[in-house]
């Protein structure tokens, strides 16, 4: 799994996110099925969760990736850290 992007950016209607995009990789030799992606948003200071979220990526064939894109609810003036899980399911 890459980190190819997660910046904040203020929405009007939920306030400060951070928008996160993921590159999910299937290193294996067969399909990878029902893959989610359990995403964290982690304070760096205090290491308490500030929002997490679970997101399908699907099925995914060997050698194959997928682009994943989550909002998570964070605070503009606070340090963070992304912890991200594959879950299969």
């Amino acid at each position: 799994m890459n980190l190819v992007r997660s910046d904040p950016t203020w929405s009007m209607t939920r306030g400060c996110v951070w928008e996160t995009t993921l590159q999910v990789y299937n290193t294996g030799d067969v399909e990878a099925r029902n893959v989610n992606i359990r995403i964290a948003l982690v304070d760096t200071g205090s290491g308490a969760v500030r929002d997490s979220l679970d997101i399908f990526a699907g099925t995914i064939p060997p050698g194959e990736s997928r682009i994943i894109r989550a909002e998570l609810d964070g605070d503009c003036l606070n340090e963070y850290t992304l912890r991200a899980v594959p879950v299969l399911l």
